[in-house]
């Protein structure tokens, strides 16, 4: 009974570890995806919800190609007090032209840091509003 519990254990183990590095190979390439086919448009932060351990889930909208989208995403770097300061705001999206559900919103130096992007200047306003 106890190597029936064993390999289950060590099955389970290797299955979410698997799930995990594909997780981590699809995030790479759609970041690098965007990087190199990306485009630079701005999109709204229209509001915002605790998703607890997902930190904070971002609803936001953009217009591409005369139509408006409106999509959320999970940010691990907001701080839940500060959120109103932020909301109705606008801030840098990169988006595929030809495929608007892979963007980014561009809020944080890490957002920049995953593209291999300079974190600009003119964003410096929004480092206290943003977790280290």
């Amino acid at each position: 009974m106890n190597t029936v519990k064993t390999w289950s254990v060590g099955l389970l183990v290797t299955i979410l570890a698997i799930l995990i590095a594909v997780s981590i190979t699809v995030k790479k390439n759609n970041n690098s995806l965007l990087k190199s086919k990306g485009i630079i448009i701005s999109g709204k932060i229209i509001s915002f919800e605790n998703a607890g351990k997902m930190g904070i889930e971002v609803d936001y909208s953009f217009v591409l190609n005369n139509r408006n989208y409106r999509l959320k995403r999970n940010n691990q770097k907001l701080i839940g007090k500060y959120l109103e300061y932020l909301r109705l705001k606008e801030f840098p999206l990169i988006i595929l032209k030809d495929n608007p559900d892979l963007n980014k919103l561009l809020i944080s130096p890490y957002d920049y840091q995953e593209l291999n992007m300079n974190f600009p200047d003119s964003m410096q306003w929004v480092l206290p509003y943003i977790k280290e």
